[in-house]
């Protein structure tokens, strides 16, 4: 089984980082390979992770603007964009739903004043742009969302190999189904028949043992008497008269209520 040190390592390969003694390298944007300590790259990851929140910052500055100056003259839209129009503004707002700050209300405000207005006061082009924005800020949440991950593991790498191998890897199994513990070694999801074949094949004969198969029937082959084997009476099943079944009937009734 890998350790927790090799799933580190093969997780930040799959970021684009790579662990090296004391510290990691990547691969640049411009195509250089750098190669920097643990300290160093989670400063470097700090530093993009607060450009990219400006960059959210401006872009939802931008975007209230177009919200909160509709056009007094109304206008025609196809139908297809105003489908996707609707859409990206509910899904601005759930997107808001996720935090709570008084910027952030404010923002929560002004689209759901955009959606309390009318699509006619809206031009062509104020709704390609906020189609856009909406594509735009979703891209950068998620881009954030990476970075925190990394620093995350890369804060986590700089412990140390020991350090990291004593922790304990916690598995979620709550699916079922033909999708269920994808996360775990095939060899404990599937296994080959042989390794079982032993158990089934004695489950017939376990079962043949059981009971309620032998009761009265140990003298069979031995000349002794036989019983009937188990019989078990269930007293709803036995026949009564219906004339006299209030007293016969092995069913509950309201006859059995009695007033005082």
């Amino acid at each position: 089984m890998q350790s927790v040190w090799d799933i580190f390592k093969k997780e930040l390969a799959f970021q684009g980082f790579k662990i090296i003694p004391n510290g990691v390298a990547f691969r640049a944007q411009n195509g250089e390979n750098k190669k920097y300590n643990f300290e160093k790259a989670y400063n470097m990851l700090t530093e993009e992770i607060g450009e990219n929140a400006t960059l959210m910052r401006n872009i939802w500055i931008e975007l209230c603007e177009h919200l909160i100056t509709p056009c007094i003259k109304e206008h025609t839209h196809d139908n297809n964009h105003e489908k996707i129009f609707i859409s990206a503004l509910k899904g601005l707002a759930a997107f808001l739903d996720m935090f709570s700050s008084p910027f952030i209300n404010q923002y929560k405000q002004i689209v759901k004043d955009a959606l309390c207005t009318d699509i006619v006061y809206f031009s062509p082009e104020d709704i390609v742009s906020i189609c856009d924005f909406s594509i735009v800020i979703d891209l950068t949440h998620r881009m954030i969302e990476k970075l925190i991950y990394i620093r995350r593991l890369i804060r986590s790498a700089a412990q140390g190999k020991d350090k990291i191998n004593e922790t304990k890897i916690v598995t979620a199994r709550g699916i079922s189904g033909p999708w269920a513990n994808l996360d775990l070694p095939m060899l404990e999801r599937v296994w080959d028949w042989d390794e079982e074949s032993e158990n089934f094949s004695k489950r017939d004969e376990s079962i043949k043992k059981q009971r309620r198969y032998s009761k009265g029937l140990r003298n069979y082959n031995n000349g002794g008497p036989v019983g009937e084997g188990h019989y078990w009476r269930e007293i709803r099943n036995e026949p009564y008269s219906w004339y006299s079944s209030e007293n016969e009937s092995p069913y509950p009734s309201r006859s059995v209520l009695r007033w005082n």
